[in-house]
């Protein structure tokens, strides 16, 4: 189990509001709303960004609350000292796919060593699937937060950050998402099929992730080859500017062993 982060000092001091909106059957949960900076003026809209934040396995929504009162009171604590005045931030959290409020079934979230016959494939599929929600998300956020003529505020810029799973589908987001701008990976892997690689070893699975093995079939190789970052190779994805304009901070721990950094390494 991931500890969960506690925020920083400043954080448990800000008083961040909390709402929730249900969109697209989805729980989006929006910290900073009561704290944006108000102008009054439907004419002359304050630009706002939006962090969203995806949580680890086995974790929910409120593993990442943490860092999202980190990140609004050091952002509002720049603010007081002269920068980025004029703009407001928010951060949105929400459960990834079979977590928290959305689980259906928790063999799902767990690993070979576990007894869960399709890891690998419950593993791709729910953070593919998330990356996907929040491609959605994005697209309703302004329906339900700032409607045009009728609010004082607008979204313009959207940003990511995932741990661990999250972390894998923040590359996704990255890539695959246009309108995210810049990202934060905490612990994530780029490239599924080394990571699965690793694990299969570790797990006695013959067969490894060729498509041999019944826990990894041909078919999950396709769809991994698709939209993985390591998969689809640096080449393509200059070639296709997937990543151009972008910036991603990239976190791994030395001695995880779960996500070994040395997975993420030929990427």
């Amino acid at each position: 189990m991931i500890r969960q982060p506690s925020g920083s000092p400043a954080a448990l001091t800000l008083d961040v509001s909390i709402d929730t909106f249900t969109i697209a059957g989805i729980n989006a949960h929006v910290y900073g709303l009561s704290q944006l900076p108000q102008s009054g003026k439907m004419d002359n809209a304050i630009e706002v960004s939006a962090l969203h934040l995806l949580n680890p396995r086995l974790c929910d929504h409120m593993y990442m609350a943490g860092i999202a009162k980190t990140v609004l009171a050091d952002f509002y604590q720049k603010q007081a000292q002269g920068t980025m005045v004029g703009r407001g931030l928010i951060c949105v959290a929400f459960d990834q796919r079979n977590h928290g409020e959305r689980e259906v079934k928790n063999l799902a979230n767990q690993d070979w060593r576990s007894s869960n016959p399709t890891h690998a494939a419950d593993m791709f599929s729910i953070y593919h699937g998330t990356s996907l929600d929040l491609s959605q998300l994005i697209t309703y956020l302004p329906t339900y937060l700032f409607p045009r003529r009728h609010s004082a505020h607008t979204l313009t810029q959207h940003l990511v950050a995932g741990v661990s799973l999250g972390g894998h589908a923040a590359y996704l987001s990255l890539l695959h998402e246009p309108r995210i701008t810049a990202g934060v990976v905490v612990i994530g892997c780029p490239d599924f099929l080394t990571l699965m690689a690793h694990r299969a070893a570790r797990s006695g699975i013959a067969g490894g992730v060729t498509g041999a093995a019944r826990e990894f079939p041909e078919d999950l190789v396709d769809v991994v080859k698709g939209v993985d970052p390591a998969a689809l190779g640096v080449e393509q994805i200059v070639r296709r500017g997937l990543l151009q304009g972008k910036k991603v901070l990239t976190l791994s721990g030395g001695a995880d062993r779960l996500v070994p950094v040395a997975c993420a390494e030929g990427f």
